[in-house]
């Protein structure tokens, strides 16, 4: 500890003893020769002021008459208030207790923990006493809440599909979290889940502000967002810079205090925008009374700042600490790894949390592993075949060939071509910036799939068999994604899916001169998702909703006419059979269900049936913009992706570490 400024001594009462002033001066004298060590001397001269030689008389006992103890203890009040208003705070005399042994454990429960999923899915109370994680059981996602002073956890919600993040309170009493597109908060002492905002989409991060208030990053608006704990319309806090690259604002932290906020600044590197030209993702510091913000660290992640005086970050899974000015908001020292193994989620995020009180919670475990799947051939009953051939791989978004002799897949950043009889495999790009998602034209002969090989992520079109030069189709703006889901029987048109503050289904001509997209349906707050041609090309049916509620419905391609609602109960990722069915998946049980439709003359909808339960397969997500599975010519058999768990042998655990402040002191000294 150190003094501010001079202590005022004239402002000690006048009846302060000699000796007590001669004892302060010695305490805070700025020669170490002349300071006294410890209480020890300090003691001694209270007892026998002669013990130390003064200079001075000793002036007149006050009030003999009061006893002694009494005396000096308003003697010793009346100087602490004088010394704390000089700045001075007695660490001089009673030092600061030794460091604290850090001790690591790990919190255990009987379900799957879940290292991967899109957000963080662990928090951890501001006292450190209660945390939150994430289970999976079966398809079934629960997060629990465990009190560390009970051997037991109990489960807080459930979560849709595993999507989603929480975080505690500022007080402790309340969980809030994000769940497919809605921010909810559920108390601790249990009850039902309340509802705040309805936004729609997936939610990137949430912090509460001592005042009220809930900030959020969204990837509809792909900037923060506040909106009041008590419910509210969302306003927006941040623009992104599309001309740095930025593709959404993540991850905010509160900084003490209340004035300024933390965040992550996602770049197009990130998920299925990746672009190899674009910087990493970086931290960033908003200033909420002017609306700025400034980038603080060049490479990271979900920062937050320690009362110990550090930003503590992530890049991939090693946790960095670095020295950090809370009052000037900028680095004041030398970045130092601090922690590693810790799980990287499926969205850029890291899986760890800190506490006010100093406990370091995280989480361990191979998100890529967590997310591989395999092929498979499922009949109408739900039995599952195998294709042989074919390894396990993070593949998504499986498309048959119009012969049903392959399918197009993506699989680690590029777009892929199997052939269902041997696995034999062919690849159509070989460039990290492609995040593939192909769809085959009506003759086999081409495939169009999203990239950002040309700094925005489009729509590019070329052969199947991987030759040729790859044909642009759309221009992105700002940040737009552009995905496509199906092409018309003509091969004239392709429906697509726009991301942009909303998503909106259009038609692209691929040709002709005119080749502007046309919108389906005017732009609606709701999002529209996975538009599928019809047979004969006259309808579209799409995904439609937010938040909980998800249908599927038809439109006719045309853009004239009404609306048609298909599903009953909800309904997710359409898909036509030629034999005059539709089909979809429930967005909750993830059941696969059929419908009766008509097409030729006037639009005629059956009644929704069961087919079978497809929960054990990969399906669907909040927005996603493209099915997770196909479905062969006749309607007989399904190509689905079944998980494959990759965990067994090193499953993901939940680490505890208290008392880490004094490590992190330690390792990163502030100065």
């Amino acid at each position: 500890m150190f003094l501010k400024e001079d202590v005022k001594w004239d402002a000690l009462p006048a009846d302060v003893p000699a000796s007590m002033r001669q004892l302060l001066r010695r305490c805070l004298t700025k020669d170490p020769r002349k300071r006294l060590r410890d209480i020890g001397e300090a003691r001694l001269m209270l007892e026998d002021p002669a013990v130390f030689e003064t200079g001075a008389a000793l002036p007149p006992a006050v009030n003999a008459g009061e006893p002694l103890g009494r005396r000096w203890l308003s003697i010793v009040s009346a100087v602490a208030v004088t010394l704390a208003a000089s700045g001075w705070t007695g660490a001089m005399l009673w030092p600061e207790p030794p460091p604290q042994p850090v001790i690591r454990t790990t919190v255990t429960d009987p379900d799957t923990l879940v290292s991967a999923s899109f957000g963080p899915a662990i928090a951890i109370s501001p006292d450190g006493t209660h945390v939150v994680y994430r289970t999976r059981v079966g398809e079934r996602y629960l997060t629990k809440l465990r009190s560390l002073d009970s051997l037991e956890s109990q489960v807080l919600y459930e979560n849709l599909n595993g999507v989603g993040s929480a975080t505690f309170s500022p007080d402790g009493a309340w969980v809030v979290f994000s769940d497919n597109g809605e921010i909810k908060r559920v108390p601790l002492t249990g009850g039902p889940a309340l509802t705040v905002s309805k936004t729609g989409g997936r939610l990137d991060g949430l912090a509460l502000t001592d005042d009220g208030f809930i900030i959020f990053g969204s990837r509809q608006s792909s900037g923060l967002l506040r909106v009041p704990v008590a419910g509210g319309t969302p306003e927006p806090l941040t623009n992104l810079d599309t001309a740095a690259g930025e593709l959404s604002h993540a991850w905010p932290v509160m900084m003490p205090g209340g004035r300024a906020v933390l965040f992550t600044v996602r770049h197009r590197r990130a998920e299925s925008t990746y672009d190899a030209s674009a910087p990493p993702d970086a931290v960033a510091v908003l200033d909420l009374e002017t609306r700025t913000y400034k980038v603080v660290i060049t490479e990271g992640h979900m920062a937050r700042y320690t009362a110990t005086g550090h930003l503590v970050y992530s890049v991939g899974e090693t946790l960095i600490a670095v020295p950090f000015d809370a009052d000037r908001l900028e680095v004041t020292g030398t970045a130092v790894p601090v922690a590693s193994g810790i799980a990287t989620a499926l969205a850029d995020s890291s899986q760890f949390a800190l506490s006010d009180t100093g406990t370091l919670l995280y989480l361990t475990g191979d998100a890529a592993a967590s997310r591989r799947s395999v092929p498979v051939w499922v009949d109408r009953t739900g039995v599952a075949q195998p294709i042989d051939g074919i390894e396990p791989d993070d593949f998504g978004h499986p498309r048959l060939s119009p012969d049903g002799k392959r399918f197009s897949t993506m699989a680690n950043g590029d777009a892929w071509v199997f052939e269902t009889l041997n696995g034999r495999r062919t690849r159509l790009t070989r460039n990290t910036q492609t995040t593939g998602m192909p769809v085959w034209s009506p003759d086999g002969s081409r495939v169009a799939y999203t990239s950002s090989r040309g700094g925005r992520s489009d729509i590019w079109v070329q052969t199947a068999d991987g030759g040729g030069e790859p044909e642009r189709v759309t221009s992105a703006e700002g940040a737009e994604i552009w995905f496509p889901s199906s092409w018309s029987p003509d091969g004239n048109t392709l429906a697509v899916t726009r991301f942009g503050l909303v998503a909106d289904v259009l038609l692209l001509p691929l040709v002709g001169t005119d080749r502007a997209p046309r919108l389906l349906i005017p732009s609606q707050t709701t999002l529209q998702t996975v538009p599928q041609h019809s047979p004969d090309g006259r309808y579209v049916a799409f995904t439609s909703g937010g938040g909980s509620q998800w249908t599927v419905e038809i439109h006719p391609a045309t853009g004239a006419g009404a609306r048609v609602p298909v599903s009953v109960d909800g309904g997710v990722e359409p898909i036509w059979g030629r034999n005059g069915e539709l089909f979809y998946r429930h967005p909750v049980s993830q059941a696969m269900m059929h419908v009766r439709v008509t097409t030729d003359g006037e639009l005629s909808v059956g009644t929704p049936a069961l087919l079978f339960d497809a929960s054990a397969y990969v399906g669907f997500e909040v927005g996603a913009p493209r099915a997770w599975y196909d479905v062969t010519a006749d309607g007989q058999r399904f190509l689905m992706l079944r998980p494959v768990d990759d965990t067994a042998s090193s499953p993901p655990q939940l680490i505890l570490v208290q008392n880490w402040f004094d490590e992190l002191r330690r390792l990163v000294p502030v100065k």
